[in-house]
């Protein structure tokens, strides 16, 4: 038997003490995993109480139903796009900080070198500067719709007391909505939609090629070239090709020309309830979340109540 202090116990203490240091490493890991879940809860949404937003008229009332959707009651419809806009900021923000930072060319912020490519192209373009020039064209119900919902996605930045989305433990922290942030969702919607893009790309293509202006109007449809244009030679059509290969190349993949889509509708003559119907299928991808956030919103002068898009414009068209 080994006396006390033997070198034999030595492997017995080590092993202890190993033994000691990993269950202490365990229980750091799950206490700190348990206060990460716990902070991360309180950026759920507060479905409870009542919250002051900025510009708010009148008192308007949320109900979410069973599945989540929010049915919003307000007297005026500008109340009703503040409170649309506090709900998008609650369930949606990242996806609209996302959709704002790659149509502005800011992607790079927020994770570096990988964002590049598409700022450089969105820069080019310059979807901001046109949004910001079409917000001044638009009416004013229009533009005030639009700051109504700004003041609503920013009076949910200014008064949570939970976390952001768990995706801003990587991201920058967003920063405040403004009206022109919502009209370039749908400059990206129409970049998405443009289905000729490639169309035109192939009938530059076979200009280059040599092809006969006729035999190409004769596939695509005549499309009158601007003067300048008109009598360009093969070597002026394969540049033009070169030109517009490296830009169809940089294009980011959400702004990716797809199908358009489409929509028809029925007499009241034709339909069970007697009343017109509407439908459309529109041909857009799958995403996670997805691209529109079901909404209700009812005022004084009528309900709006269908697909909306979260960050995208508002116009204020009545019931």
């Amino acid at each position: 038997m080994a006396r006390p202090g033997s070198g034999r116990n030595l492997p017995r203490v080590r092993r202890r003490r190993w033994l000691r240091a990993l269950g202490l490493a365990l229980l750091l890991l799950i206490l700190s995993t348990l206060g990460l879940g716990v902070y991360l809860r309180t950026g759920l949404p507060d479905l409870t109480g009542r919250v002051a937003v900025a510009g708010l008229q009148h008192e308007v009332g949320i109900y979410r139903d069973d599945d989540g959707v929010p049915h919003i009651f307000a007297r005026t419809a500008a109340d009703g796009y503040r409170a649309l806009g506090f709900v998008h900021a609650q369930d949606r923000l990242f996806q609209m900080d996302l959709m704002r930072r790659l149509a502005s060319g800011r992607l790079a912020e927020a994770i570096g070198a990988l964002g590049t490519e598409n700022d450089r192209f969105m820069r080019t373009l310059g979807l901001r500067t046109l949004a910001t020039r079409d917000f001044l064209n638009l009416s004013v119900d229009t533009r005030a719709a639009l700051i109504a919902y700004a003041e609503g996605v920013n009076s949910y930045l200014y008064q949570r007391s939970g976390a952001l989305p768990p995706e801003y433990l990587l991201f920058p922290t967003p920063e405040p909505w403004t009206p022109t942030d919502s009209l370039l969702w749908g400059k990206l919607m129409g970049m998405a939609l443009s289905g000729n893009w490639r169309d035109e790309a192939l009938r530059t293509r076979m200009l280059g090629a040599g092809m006969p202006p006729e035999t190409v109007d004769l596939l695509f449809g005549r499309v009158a070239p601007p003067r300048k244009l008109a009598d360009g030679s093969a070597d002026f059509w394969r540049g033009l090709d070169t030109a517009m290969g490296r830009a169809l190349a940089s294009l980011p993949p959400i702004a990716e020309p797809r199908s358009a889509s489409n929509a028809w509708a029925l007499g009241g003559s034709r339909t069970e309830s007697g009343k017109p119907l509407l439908a459309s299928d529109p041909h857009l991808s799958l995403t996670m979340p997805s691209l529109w956030y079901l909404a209700r919103i009812v005022t004084g002068d009528g309900v709006r109540v269908g697909a909306t898009a979260p960050g995208g414009a508002v116009s204020d068209s009545g019931p």
